[in-house]
């Protein structure tokens, strides 16, 4: 792309009332991952599983799909996330699913104005590398799954990285919540069943992950697909990608969730003895999280909220070091 289209597209968003901060994606560009450290996941179907923070893999499907942050990604970036099918599916019924989703927060998309007469046109891009050639789908949708938008783009070549955008009309309809909850979820679908299949590029009462006829992943032992580089915009032009600090993207995904490492001395005795760990949040919470012990000697594994303190309660005395997690996912 010419600099001066990318000026003009820049140009174009700054009209649409944003320049800065005008990707509603956190780490699109796939360099976090918190929880694993590039380590590989399956995805499950009892909870979404999560790669690089953010963007979690939904694996409701008689095969085996996993997901890992990879050093592998398209000029301009360093990571990506890779899903990969270990375990052909077997007679799915038509209410099987994979899916790659960021659920992104209410607040987050207040001025796209959806639900209203001044809904605006919104573009997402991203970059695409997948084994097997062919149209893929996916689909916007709110957090009640009640109102979807299935769209597709074409594969080209296998194992090359491309570069897709897809522009939509903002829904007039609905209800998107603009709060800390979900406000509207991303989805892309690598392997869907009759339920979930719907119209392309119109608005839908239903929840509808796909369009007919998509490629499967989950159908097809040893498929790769990969994705970074994802932006989701107000306007209807794909601009280039907004490449935050490292520093302030980490920070966006420890709203959702974070890790910590701990040091607790007990220096009480007997079964009654108990510390009293006072943690600050690196980030502030998108809502009081769920708080998860790990590993830690002489430990209950119990603790009790008491006002913004946790009490760890100890069999007996104990110099403890563990890692705690807070998780505030959407």
């Amino acid at each position: 792309m010419s600099k001066a289209r990318q000026l003009a597209d820049l140009g174009n968003v700054y009209d649409d009332g944003a320049l800065s901060n005008r990707n509603k994606v956190i780490n699109g560009a796939m360099v976090i991952d918190q929880r694993n450290g590039g380590a590989s996941v399956t995805g499950s179907a009892a909870v979404g599983k999560f790669a690089a923070d953010r963007f979690s893999l939904y694996a409701n499907t008689t095969g085996t799909i996993t997901i890992q942050q990879v050093a592998d990604a398209p000029d301009g970036f360093i990571k990506s996330n890779k899903v990969t099918c270990t375990s052909a599916a077997t007679s799915d019924p038509s209410g099987s699913r994979v899916q790659l989703v960021q659920a992104i927060e209410g607040y987050n998309i207040t001025d796209f104005g959806f639900g209203s007469s001044s809904a605006k046109t919104i573009t997402l891009s991203f970059w695409v590398k997948a084994s097997n050639t062919g149209t893929y789908g996916g689909s916007f949708t709110n957090s009640v799954v009640d109102r979807s938008y299935p769209y597709q783009y074409t594969i080209n070549a296998s194992n090359t990285w491309e570069y897709k955008t897809v522009t939509i009309s903002g829904d007039t309809t609905g209800t998107w919540a603009t709060d800390n909850s979900s406000g509207l979820y991303l989805f892309w679908s690598l392997g869907i069943g009759s339920d979930f299949e719907g119209p392309a590029d119109q608005w839908n009462g239903a929840f509808d992950i796909a369009p007919a006829s998509c490629f499967s992943l989950k159908d097809n032992l040893n498929a790769t697909w990969q994705i970074t580089g994802v932006q989701l915009e107000v306007g209807d032009t794909a601009t280039p990608f907004e490449h935050r600090s490292y520093g302030d993207e980490l920070a966006r995904c420890q709203r959702y969730f974070e890790v910590q490492g701990q040091y607790m001395d007990e220096g009480g005795y007997g079964l009654d003895s108990y510390t009293r760990l006072q943690f600050q949040f690196k980030a502030t919470k998108r809502t009081a999280p769920a708080v998860t012990l790990g590993s830690g000697s002489a430990l209950t594994g119990s603790s009790t909220d008491v006002g913004g303190a946790w009490l760890w309660h100890l069999s007996d005395y104990a110099i403890v070091t563990a890692t705690t997690t807070y998780d505030a996912e959407l």
